[in-house]
């Protein structure tokens, strides 16, 4: 779909600079919130700490978010899209909350940022990196250069809230014009049946979906495991190697026969149980009686002749228990007389009885 696509490709671009303003603003965030004091005092407020809280573990988990949706973006389907979309958009909002914050006290440009020192700014605006620079008195230009850091955080930030959103928009779209080939829903015979046809295929498609995105960052943690784990064993020495890959062999090996010997069981199990409990003789000739009286009183006069005939040649079982040999001729004209007839509320004689009588007839010298 035109939706995966772009949002593949956007996710794809956005792992090195979402990965930068993460960390930047995990670093900012960590300042600030040690720093609280001296550096939120008035005229500033405790927004500021706000706003980098949005930016810092904000940016951590759309990095996250964007790095595990990467590979399912592109072989999801409509409606797990439009799930995407929605927590885009959620992630642009955070997004637009933290910059619209750091606004109000970051520099623009360069020249700006040029003006912080130790004796104050010419710019009140910038009050928060006088005090920044305050703090670490011993390097004179580190109030300036975290103006800078602060401003490429922040013209990343608007770069991330552009494309994010127009990932957002796609995947949204996408997932919302999905719906437009559903019919609508009003209670209709037809609608029920649509949806009673395709929605287990559409739960399939969800299942399937989220079971991709649940198993691919277990997949990749337990690859980054196995490879480890597998070069801190290369770099012990031989001895210690060596019993290690021993317990490894006997445990594979153990598991395997294990498993092996399970299967085993289960394809042999069948051969001790009793074959074909029905063909004992005299065995459910009283449930077929039983079986008999209640079609004659609780089924038969709720469905037509027609039907208890079809009913009839599900099986010879049921051909039995409905038809008993014994009481063919006697039976069956009870349940004709006690049939219902189409478009009737009460029990009467079908006018085409006798024609499926005569097949009736037929299907009982066959089954014989």
């Amino acid at each position: 779909m035109k939706g995966s696509i772009v949002s593949a490709v956007i996710r794809f671009v956005c792992h090195l600079p979402l990965g930068f303003y993460f960390v930047t603003a995990l670093r900012h965030w960590k300042l600030v919130k040690e720093h609280a004091a001296i550096l939120l005092g008035p005229p500033l407020s405790h927004t500021i700490q706000v706003g980098e809280q949005f930016a810092g573990p904000g940016g951590a988990f759309a990095f996250a978010w964007n790095f595990v949706m990467w590979i399912p973006t592109i072989t999801a389907t409509a409606s797990f899209l439009l799930f995407l979309g929605i927590v885009d958009a959620l992630i642009v909002a955070v997004l637009i909350v933290a910059t619209s914050i750091e606004g109000t006290y970051v520099g623009k440009t360069t020249h700006e940022c040029a003006q912080v020192s130790l004796d104050g700014s010419t710019d009140h605006s910038l009050i928060f990196f006088d005090r920044a620079g305050a703090i670490n008195a011993t390097d004179t230009d580190y109030g300036r250069n975290l103006c800078n850091d602060f401003r490429t955080t922040f013209n990343l930030g608007i770069a991330m809230i552009i494309l994010y959103g127009i990932s957002a928009f796609a995947n949204i779209s996408s997932g919302a014009m999905s719906w437009r080939d559903a019919p609508v829903s009003y209670g209709s015979a037809y609608s029920r049946r649509y949806n009673r046809r395709n929605n287990r295929r559409s739960f399939s498609w969800d299942r399937n979906c989220l079971k991709t995105v649940v198993t691919f960052p277990f997949i990749f943690l337990w690859s980054v495991i196995v490879e480890t784990t597998s070069c801190m064993i290369s770099c012990l020495p031989k001895r210690m190697q060596q019993p290690i890959r021993f317990s490894s062999r006997v445990a594979g090996k153990w598991g395997y026969h294990t498993t092996a010997s399970a299967k085993g069981r289960l394809r042999q199990i069948p051969h001790h149980l009793a074959r074909s409990p029905h063909k004992k003789a005299g065995g459910d000739r009283a449930l077929e009686t039983i079986l008999l009286y209640d079609i004659l009183l609780l089924i038969a006069p709720k469905l037509h002749y027609v039907d208890l005939v079809n009913l009839s040649m599900a099986s010879k079982r049921v051909r039995a228990a409905v038809f008993p040999v014994s009481e063919v001729y006697g039976k069956e004209r009870e349940l004709r007389l006690t049939a219902a007839a189409q478009g009737h509320l009460t029990p009467h004689l079908c006018p085409l009885t006798w024609n499926f009588a005569k097949l009736d007839a037929l299907n009982v010298s066959i089954l014989r």
